[in-house]
């Protein structure tokens, strides 16, 4: 099954290639596998681990590209652009374009995608230009610009710039196959789009065709990119970008099956991902914990399931008990907002905390909003009905967006990884509340062989509480 990227932060994990003749940097090719320990001409350690998507470069770009203080009315001289460093899609047409801005007064960005093969400046462009009131898309010849009209996936303030209390990404996505123009903030998925267009139809012959030939032929052959940002007080030295060769078409689904069991009708409708789509430590942890015999109720102990359940429902019981105490692990008491947790094996050094945990939701009982300390995860249900919420972000403003949900019965298997679907809440959807039906999973866990820095806790939001995101040391 071929999907494009899901949930996808570009900048979780690079590759990073220089040019050795300049300071300049240069976008060349990606890397299969992470290179040597390699250093910036200014010093800076490059950062290179292997990713769902291997972006193009990474790279603080020297000033022709990045412009601190322009005017309000312009971007920047582009005609003082040619012969300096460039940046380019590595396919000519497509890509993900995804800028990293720091935290700051920074007032507006702008991401525009050119041709410097006609030799004419300024040259046809199309740019995407976020204010922090406005959001615009505009088509650019010698002559004129125009605007051109958008559709608003979400609001259209979504769109546009945020205020800067932290560190924010925004990306644009061309799309020449397809013909759509897309761009959001955050993860590069097509969920968290905030504005859109579709420039391409299909033809009584079944081909996509530009829907003004005239005006967008050009974008078939488009490689060159650039940004600005600018501030009259705002220090942009710190941004970075990330190219992709791959545009965003498709998210992958949460939901994993055996390749075995994939029919036409889930190639056309994306309606599952196998497990050879997934990260190398996904497709570990599914191949452990997929096999029929992972299951709770086996033949030694048939009825595992009913005596966990009445244990958790009823009071002075062992796991009514241990809930209770439990009930002001994530912020004020509420014994719904917790649910237990049993570990299997050992620490290998691998994973936050023991690799496996069983995992027990009585009826009505959730977690916190939270993400898994950027490891990869697969979670397969044992018993009962477990609801998957997704999120953008724990740092958004005021509370994250929800920008998905899968709902998983007996024997359904999702996953996630530090690019996808990371951000989370679990939930067990039954509302009979103490008579209900107990919801079990088997939740594993694996950092990638590239992270160096293993955060032992999970991350998450109070229920009620504020923006401030607190940290959990998983336990059993």
């Amino acid at each position: 099954m071929a999907h494009r990227q899901a949930f996808y932060d570009p900048f979780a994990s690079i590759h990073l290639r220089l040019e050795e003749s300049t300071p300049s940097y240069s976008i060349s090719e990606w890397f299969p596998a992470p290179l040597p320990n390699h250093e910036t001409p200014d010093g800076e350690a490059a950062i290179m681990m292997m990713s769902d998507q291997s972006p193009i470069a990474l790279k603080p770009l020297p000033l022709p590209l990045i412009i601190a203080n322009p005017s309000p009315d312009t971007d920047g001289d582009l005609e003082s652009q040619r012969g300096r460093a460039s940046i380019q899609l590595p396919i000519k047409g497509q890509g993900v374009i995804a800028v990293r801005v720091p935290p700051g007064d920074c007032e507006g960005l702008t991401i525009s995608v050119w041709s410097s093969s006609s030799g004419v400046f300024p040259p046809t462009m199309l740019s995407l230009n976020l204010r922090k009131k406005s959001c615009s898309l505009e088509y650019s010849t010698p002559d004129n610009t125009t605007p051109i009209e958008w559709k608003k996936p979400k609001s259209e303030q979504a769109s546009y710039l945020q205020e800067g209390t932290v560190e924010e990404t925004y990306w644009l996505s061309v799309d020449r196959p397809n013909g759509w123009i897309r761009w959001g903030r955050g993860y590069t998925n097509v969920a968290l789009a905030t504005g859109e267009v579709e420039l391409k139809y299909k033809d009584d012959t079944g081909v996509m065709v530009w829907k003004d030939k005239g005006k967008f032929e050009w974008l078939d052959t488009v490689q060159d990119v650039r940004y600005t940002l600018w501030g009259p007080n705002y220090d942009n030295s710190n941004a970075k970008i990330v190219v992709l060769p791959l545009p965003l078409v498709a998210d992958l689904p949460p939901y994993i099956i055996n390749n075995s069991d994939v029919t036409l009708s889930d190639l056309e409708n994306n309606n599952f991902t196998v497990p050879q789509n997934l990260t190398p430590e996904c497709q570990r942890l599914y191949h452990n914990v997929a096999g029929a015999n992972i299951l709770l109720d086996d033949k030694s102990f048939p009825y595992f399931s009913q005596a966990i359940q009445e244990s958790v429902n009823t009071e002075g019981k062992l796991g009514f008990n241990m809930l209770a105490k439990k009930a002001a692990e994530f912020g004020k008491p509420d014994i719904e907002g917790t649910y237990l947790r049993i570990t299997l094996g050992r620490d290998m050094g691998d994973s936050p905390g023991v690799p496996y945990v069983l995992e027990i939701w009585p009826a009505g009982h959730y977690s916190p909003i939270h993400d898994h300390g950027d490891s990869n995860a697969v979670i397969k249900v044992l018993h009962g009905l477990i609801h998957a919420k997704y999120f953008d972000s724990l740092t958004v403003q005021p509370r994250p967006n929800q920008i998905g949900t899968a709902i998983l019965k007996q024997g359904d298997i999702t996953w996630l990884s530090p690019n996808n679907y990371q951000v989370h809440q679990l939930c067990n959807p039954d509302g009979k509340g103490p008579t209900g039906l107990v919801a079990i999973t088997i939740q594993c866990y694996r950092y990638t062989d590239q992270d160096k820095v293993h955060h032992e806790s999970f991350r998450y939001l109070e229920k009620d509480g504020g923006p401030e995101v607190k940290e959990f040391v998983p336990n059993s």
